[in-house]
């Protein structure tokens, strides 16, 4: 690696796959109208209750995969998932469900119109937490509600090396990245 300039970047970049039902169970994971109510597209799994039982939805898969293969990444021969242990309000579960440890995607690369290119780390499968809302703003509010719609929809995180060295490369690499999805 070539650290000849003072700026380094790299990406984590969350991408929400556009599927029909969540990553682990039936529920929606689209509002089928503008004014939803919290917590109404949830279920046993969604919200980690005893004795539910997560089965993946196969077309995150095959999103996923897309997003590998259109990314020349090595494609692993096994799925594993895990259950990343981490408490905050906004995982009821107090764990994820991700891909983490053995992803579905490694040592990918994409190209920026200069023809540089950017080297993947890794593309897995994740599940997105709640969505908050400070009521007050954050500095104000003495609560924080958290809206589990969200919770268990399914995420790709794509990260980079740090093989950016400038704003402009972040920004082409993000435009790459989007005629890609």
């Amino acid at each position: 690696m070539n650290f000849d300039s003072d700026i380094v970047i790299g990406l984590e970049i969350h991408i929400q796959l556009d599927t029909n039902t969540k990553l682990f169970c039936s529920c929606p994971s689209k509002s089928s109208n503008e004014t939803e109510e919290p917590n109404t597209r949830t279920c046993e799994v969604c919200l980690g209750m005893p004795g539910s039982k997560p089965v993946m939805n196969k077309s995150v898969l095959e999103y996923a995969m897309r997003l590998c293969l259109a990314c020349e990444c090595e494609i692993a021969k096994e799925l594993i998932f895990s259950r990343k242990s981490y408490f905050y309000r906004d995982n009821s579960k107090n764990y994820q469900i991700t891909q983490y440890e053995l992803p579905l995607g490694n040592k990918g690369v994409i190209k920026l119109s200069n023809g540089k290119e950017i080297r993947l780390t890794r593309i897995h499968v994740e599940e997105d937490p709640a969505s908050l809302t400070h009521p007050n703003g954050m500095q104000n509010s003495k609560y924080v509600l958290a809206d589990y719609n969200r919770s268990g929809n399914p995420l790709c995180e794509l990260v980079t090396e740090p093989d950016m060295t400038s704003a402009e490369e972040a920004r082409d690499f993000m435009k790459q990245l989007i005629s890609i999805l």
